[in-house]
């Protein structure tokens, strides 16, 4: 029965993940292009 609470914690780990990847993504473009 604890599926659910796995998967949304799963969700969110996945979306810090994402988030993190895009801030590199848009500082190392800043970096790139000053």
């Amino acid at each position: 029965m604890n599926t659910n609470s796995l998967k949304q914690e799963r969700m969110a780990e996945r979306y810090c993940a994402l988030i993190v990847g895009v801030i590199f993504l848009i500082l190392g473009i800043a970096g790139f292009i000053p």
